[in-house]
């Protein structure tokens, strides 16, 4: 299922998909990045805010994107609460 979803980058410990950072919405849910396409280019982007488009994949309680492209946003853009 291809998704989008806004967030702060963040470094997480490597897991078994080998996932080094993660999106982590307002809301709190994480969204583990694959390494693979545009996913890479992220771990270059440690605690910024982005926008990410990908292909979800959900195992067991973990989400993982694979991303297709990302664009990185200023501080207002990914608080959807600040309207």
């Amino acid at each position: 299922m291809k998704i989008t979803v806004k967030g702060l980058v963040t470094q997480v410990p490597v897991d078994a998909k080998q996932t080094r950072v993660a999106v982590t919405t307002n809301d709190g849910t994480e969204y583990r990045i694959l390494p693979k396409a545009a996913g890479m280019d992220l771990v270059e982007e440690i605690n910024a805010t982005a926008e990410a488009t990908g292909d979800l994949l959900e195992v067991e309680d973990a989400k993982y994107l694979t991303v297709r492209n990302f664009k990185i946003l200023d501080d207002e853009a990914w608080d959807d609460s600040s309207d």
